[in-house]
This record gives C-alpha cells, structure tokens and sequence, in this order.
C-alpha cells in the first residue's frame, strides 16, 4: 500500500507565497539603512555650517557627514538595489543624500577649513599677545611687528590661509587700559570670508562672527577707534 505525501491547504499555499524570504529582508533593512545614514549625513553636513564656538568641530561634523554617514548611506543604497526585496524609493532617497552630502564637503569643507586655520592663527596671536603683556607690565603691543621682532609668533600666523600672497590677514589695535570685554582687538579683515570673520576681544574671547553680528559690535563706543583703524586697514 502506497501512501501519498501531505498536500497543503489553499491558505497555507499562500501563507508560504507570501512568506518574507531571508535575502529580502536583508535588502530591505539596507534600503532602510540607507536612508537613515544619508538623512544623518544631511543633519550633519548643515551643523558644520552653523558658527559654533571651536570653528574646528565645524570641520569635524564635515568630514563625519561625508566618511561616517554619506559615503556609507551611498554604498548601502547601491548594494540595496542590485537585491531582490529592497525599497528602491528608500535606498535611492540614502544614495541621494549620501551623494548630497559629499557634494557639500566640496562646497563648504574649503571655507570651514580656512575659517578653522584662520581661527587658530589668532589663537596663537592672542597667546602671543598675552605673553608680551606678562613681560611688559601688562601693556599690549602697539603693532603686530613688535610680536613677530620679539619672536612672540611666526610671520606665517599674519596670512590669510590660502591666500598667503594677500598679505597681512588680520587688523590689530592695542586697546586701552582697563577697555570693557566687549572691546575688539583683532580681527580678520573683510576680503578674506564673504560671510564673517573671526574676531578676538580684550577678555581673550574668540569666535566667528556672522556679518550683521559683527557691524554691530563694531558699531558699539567701545570699538569706535578700531572701527577707525579697520577702515584703515581694509581701505575704500
């Protein structure tokens, strides 16, 4: 006597139809990884062009954008595709802001980076100026050519980060004895960023600062004479 093997219901038939097969997942956890990573890039790429107060975190969230989360998101969106099961929709959404976020890292990873030199360059001035200060009776130098005679800081910290031939980046003034917090003594001058510039204060505080933002801490008392002389400085 011969038996006949089980046959499955008419339910069961579409049960296993329909049934997710491993591989498809797989696709569809890439498509979706592919998206998350490139909307994270995106995120990232718009906080470097937001001022913050280390000008090098800028470049960081940059270069994170790109490498971490938009090359990747890229990568995974591609692979996504040449897969049975993916979600074309997310995984081309993840190669389209991977893709994105590289094409800013061209656009605004240059000017982040020169605004980061540019920012450490005063930073070595204003070390610089504080040393001279603590051998000279607290007084500030009446010209940046007395820090570089002194040997206070190298002449390369006075140009524009890859602009060198521009000349002397920066407009420097002594300011006056016991002059508010608010008092500007250096700054970068206005051909070098066409959004801001880097601006050092009297109570050693540095950071970059939007256009509007700057011509109106330039416009205050405090700063009427370094108005004067940045005008000087930067010509008609």
């Amino acid at each position: 006597m011969t038996s006949t093997p089980p046959t499955l219901s008419t339910a069961d038939q579409q049960q296993t139809a329909i049934a997710p097969q491993p591989g498809h997942q797989k696709s569809a956890k890439l498509s979706i990884a592919a998206l998350i990573m490139g909307i994270i890039a995106v995120i990232l790429g718009l906080g470097a062009l937001v001022p913050l107060k280390s000008m090098f975190l800028g470049v960081y969230l940059a270069l994170a954008a790109v490498f971490l989360f938009g090359v990747p998101a890229a990568i995974c969106g591609v692979n996504a595709l040449t897969k049975k099961g993916a979600k074309p929709g997310l995984a081309m959404a993840g190669i389209v802001l991977g893709i994105l976020a590289i094409f800013a890292l061209f656009f605004s990873g240059r000017i982040l980076f020169r605004r980061a030199v540019s920012q450490n360059n005063l930073h070595g001035l204003r070390h610089a100026i504080a040393a001279y200060a603590a051998e000279n009776n607290n007084q500030y130098p009446q010209q940046l050519s007395q820090l570089l005679k002194e040997k206070y800081i190298t002449e390369k910290r006075f140009r524009y980060p890859g602009k060198e031939k521009l000349g002397v980046a920066y407009c420097y003034l002594a300011p006056a004895k016991d002059a508010p917090a608010e008092t500007i003594v250096a700054c970068e001058k206005a051909d070098f960023d066409e959004e801001g510039r880097n601006v050092l204060f009297v109570d050693r505080n540095l950071r970059w600062m939007a256009n509007d933002e700057f011509a109106k801490t330039l416009a205050k008392p405090a700063n009427a004479k370094f108005a004067e002389a940045l005008k000087r400085a930067e010509g008609p």
